[in-house]
């Protein structure tokens, strides 16, 4: 597959396009280094390293900073768009190629409940089970995923292989006796436009209510949200991170690898919680907090 630079132009065009020569094409994305007249690459910087690099490369396309020189010596017959993040501006371009070139169908081994309520343009990978559900335009479902009742998935949301959303959350009580009762969990779970999630990753549904995973929130490989979480906008939890029930993570929060964040606490928006960090308490707003169990270190903003 290819595209042309007025395709690039149209998905870049926050971006600056310098020496556009029209009836180039771009048919892959690699590492400057190696790369092959139709490829596009990236660099940072504006270095004499970094214009030897792109001098030396024979890709023809580049996307590059702002204070690029591409006027220097030798970069005459190259294409430059310049952006004021070439590495986001490039990923970008690759994920709009990559979108380009998507099959939207339903593998035939997908088994789909009756109710179910699919956009017309969604992707389900082999061996998917989803229950009544209702899944948002360009959502992604990779094979063996496993998508339960009352579930509702919005645009643009990737759930990569065997992560499960909806399942039954943990949640028991003992009797006198002894004995362990189990508390059904007849709730609901939202993602939101824009979730994704990695392989293995779990999301339970709410008791009574609903767990919710808000947009752009990105949850990388094995993380468990507990039963009655909620987790906000636009935040980062990596992997093998444990939300344990009832707590609430807010906006644009970092949490780091195998951490786990205790029932109930609250982190506040734009906090950073360090890696292997236990949560046992609420971290305000805009704080970073490690260590197990984790303390204030300092303000996110110093």
């Amino acid at each position: 597959m290819q595209i042309d630079l007025k395709q690039i132009q149209d998905i870049l065009s926050d971006c600056e396009g310098r020496n556009l020569r029209m009836n180039r094409e771009v048919d892959a994305f690699v590492p400057i280094e190696g790369a092959h007249e139709t490829a596009a690459v990236w660099i940072r910087g504006a270095s004499q390293a970094s214009i030897d690099k792109v001098r030396n490369s024979a890709a023809l396309v580049i996307v590059a900073g702002l204070d690029f020189p591409i006027d220097a010596e030798g970069l005459e017959e190259k294409t430059f768009f310049l952006a004021a993040n070439p590495r986001l501006a490039f990923a970008r371009l690759v994920r709009a190629f990559h979108n380009l070139s998507r099959e939207w169908s339903i593998h035939p081994t997908a088994q789909i409940h009756p109710e179910a309520e699919l956009a017309e343009k969604v992707f389900v990978g082999p061996y998917a089970v989803i229950g009544k559900a209702i899944i948002g335009e360009e959502s992604v479902i990779e094979g063996h995923c496993t998508i339960h009742d009352n579930v509702r998935i919005g645009k643009r949301v990737v759930l990569h292989h065997h992560t499960c959303v909806g399942s039954d959350g943990f949640s028991f009580e003992w009797r006198d006796d002894g004995e362990i009762e189990k508390f059904l969990h007849i709730g609901s779970c939202v993602l939101e436009d824009d979730v994704e999630a990695y392989p293995f990753v779990n999301i339970d549904r709410g008791t009574l209510g609903t767990v919710r995973v808000g947009r752009g929130t990105k949850l990388d490989h094995f993380v468990h949200v507990g039963h009655n979480c909620t987790v906000g906008k636009n935040s980062m939890i990596t992997a093998g991170v444990v939300l344990c029930g009832g707590c609430a993570v807010g906006d644009n929060v970092w949490v780091g690898v195998h951490s786990t964040i205790k029932e109930k606490c609250v982190v506040g928006d734009g906090a950073y919680i360090g890696l292997n960090s236990l949560i046992i308490k609420d971290v305000p707003a805009k704080e970073v907090w490690v260590g197990s169990p984790a303390k204030f270190l300092r303000n996110s903003d110093d």
